[in-house]
C-alpha cells in the first residue's frame, strides 16, 4: 500500500524489536488517521500487549512517562515513540481519569476505549494492513469527527474530549456527527472540571489550525464558550458602527483566521483584541463608540491568559499588541509623532505591530491596507532612525546621577522628571544635550514642581 511508503523505516524495525520478543505492536491514532489523509506524520504513538515492565526491559532509553496508566517514552534511533499498553477503563469520578485501568484486555477493547473513530485506527505493519474497528475510514472519507459507541459515556469518561471535538474539526475541517454533537452541547459545562491549563492547549491548537474561527464557532455552537471563554461568548450579535462589516465576535475570527498559524501568539492577540468593545460602548449623537476599548481589552486579555495560565513572555506579548492595535498612521503625521511611536513599538516588535494591523483591516473592511501607504510610514520612520535620535530613557544624555547633581532627590520625582525629558526629546532631536536638559530640568522644577 502506498501510505506504507510514507512511513518512516525506524516505525519498521522498532515494531520488528517487538515481534521479535513475541509481542505485538501498533502504530496507533493521530499518525495512522494522518496517513489515511495523505498527510506525513511526524509523530508515531503505539498500542502493544507488552506490559510498561516489558517494554523498559526491550529498550535502553525508557522514559517512565505514565506508568500508572500503562504508557512510557522510548527514545529510538533519533525518535520518541509513545508506548501504551492494551488498556480498559473502569468509571471516571473526576470526569477526567480512570478510577481503575486494567491491562489484561485485547486490542478491540483498547480501541475501543479510546475518543473518536478516526482516532481508533491501527497499522499492522507486518499484514500492511488498516485495524478499522468502528468504521473510521468511512468517517475520514465524510470528514466526520464521530464518538465511538455512546458520545455521553465517552464525554464524561474525559470531559476534555469536548474541547478536543472542536479542536479536530477545526484542524481537518470536519463536521460532527449530529448525536456526538448534540452529546456535545448537553455536557458542555463539564468542560469546567477540566484543568485549566489542558484548556489552554487545547484553544492555542485550535488558534494554530488553517481556520480557527471553524473551532471557536464549534465551541459557540456547543456551549462551550459560554464556559472556557464568556469573555467571547459576550462579544456574540455585539454591533459595531456603519464602518464594520461584523459583529465583535464575527470580526475577531476573521481577524484571527488571516494571521498565519505558525504566529500562534499573535493569532491570540487577533482573538482578543477588541474583546472589551462591549464594556466600551456608549452611544454619542446617535452612533456606537467604543473609546478606549484597546486599554479594556488588554485589561480583559490578561485576566484571560492568567486566568488560563499562560507565562508573563506570553502575556506581555499579547498585551503590548492590543494596547498599540489603535495606533493608526496618516501622512499627516508630524516627524516628532513618528518618533513616539518609534519609542513606542521597537524594532523588534514591529512585525508582529504591521500584521495585526493589517489583520484588523482586513476583518474590518475586508480588504488589505494599500501597500504603499504602508511603505510611506516606513520611510518615514527610516528617516527618523537615520537621525539617530532618542527614543528611551537610556538614549537620554542625562541620567538620574545627573539630576540628582542639581538636587533632583531619588524618588519617583525623578523618574518622572526622565520621561518629561524624553519628551521634550522626541519633540525636538536638538533638545539632547546634557546642557539643555539639566536647564529644562532646573526650569520645570521651578515652575510644576515647587517645594512644599
Amino acid at each position: 500500500m502506498f501510505l506504507f511508503q510514507k512511513i518512516p523505516s525506524a516505525v519498521f524495525s522498532f515494531v520488528t524489536e517487538f515481534e521479535k520478543n513475541g509481542f505485538a505492536c501498533y502504530p496507533v491514532g493521530g499518525a495512522v488517521r494522518d496517513l489515511l489523509l495523505g498527510k506525513r506524520p511526524t509523530d508515531f504513538d503505539f498500542t502493544t500487549d507488552a506490559r510498561p515492565e516489558a517494554v523498559m526491559k526491550l529498550f535502553r532509553s525508557v522514559i517512565p512517562t505514565g506508568i500508572r496508566h500503562g504508557t512510557v517514552t522510548v527514545l529510538y534511533r533519533h525518535h520518541s515513540f509513545e508506548v501504551t499498553s492494551y488498556r480498559s477503563e473502569e468509571s471516571y469520578s473526576d470526569g477526567r481519569h480512570p478510577d481503575r485501568v486494567s491491562f489484561d484486555c485485547t486490542l478491540e477493547e483498547d480501541l475501543k476505549r479510546r475518543d473518536f473513530t478516526i482516532n481508533a485506527l491501527a497499522l499492522d505493519i507486518a499484514g500492511k494492513r488498516i485495524i478499522d474497528l468502528f468504521d473510521g475510514r468511512s468517517d475520514l472519507k465524510n470528514k466526520r469527527i464521530r464518538c465511538i459507541g455512546n458520545p455521553e459515556e465517552r464525554f464524561r469518561e474525559d470531559a476534555l474530549r469536548l474541547m478536543r471535538a472542536a479542536r479536530f474539526a477545526s484542524r481537518l475541517s470536519f463536521t460532527i456527527e449530529e448525536k456526538t454533537f448534540e452529546a456535545m452541547k448537553r455536557l458542555a459545562p463539564s468542560v469546567s472540571r477540566i484543568s485549566v491549563e489542558r484548556i489552554r492547549e487545547e484553544i492555542m491548537k485550535i488558534i494554530t489550525s488553517p481556520r480557527p474561527s471553524v473551532g471557536f464557532e464549534m465551541m459557540r455552537e456547543t456551549g462551550l464558550t459560554k464556559t472556557v471563554l464568556p469573555e467571547l461568548e459576550n462579544c456574540v450579535g455585539f454591533e459595531q458602527n456603519e464602518f464594520h462589516r461584523f459583529d465583535v465576535y464575527r470580526h475577531l475570527l476573521a481577524a484571527c483566521d488571516y494571521l498565519p498559524a505558525e504566529k500562534p501568539q499573535i493569532r491570540l492577540a487577533a482573538l482578543l483584541h477588541d474583546i472589551g468593545k462591549p464594556a466600551s460602548f456608549a452611544l454619542r449623537d446617535g452612533r456606537r463608540t467604543f473609546y478606549g476599548h484597546e486599554i479594556k481589552s488588554a485589561d480583559m486579555a490578561d485576566r484571560i491568559m492568567h486566568r488560563l495560565k499562560f507565562s508573563n513572555s506570553e502575556i506581555e506579548t499579547v498585551l503590548f499588541l492590543i494596547r498599540n492595535h489603535m495606533i493608526h498612521y496618516t501622512p499627516e503625521w508630524s516627524d516628532s509623532a513618528v518618533r513616539r511611536f518609534m519609542a513606542a513599538v521597537p524594532p523588534e516588535k514591529r512585525p508582529d505591530f504591521f500584521a495585526l494591523k493589517e489583520a484588523d483591516a482586513f476583518a474590518h473592511e475586508g480588504t488589505r491596507p494599500n501597500p504603499l501607504f504602508q511603505k510611506e510610514f516606513l520611510d518615514r520612520i527610516a528617516a527618523c532612525e537615520a537621525q539617530n535620535a532618542a527614543l528611551s530613557l537610556k538614549d537620554l544624555a542625562v541620567n538620574g546621577n545627573d539630576l540628582a547633581s542639581i538636587g533632583f532627590p531619588k524618588t519617583p520625582q525623578m523618574g518622572r522628571m526622565l520621561k518629561i525629558l524624553l519628551e521634550a526629546v522626541l519633540d525636538d532631536p536638538q533638545m539632547n544635550t546634557k546642557e539643555k536638559l539639566l536647564n529644562l530640568a532646573v526650569n520645570y522644577r521651578k515652575e510644576f514642581m515647587p517645594e512644599n
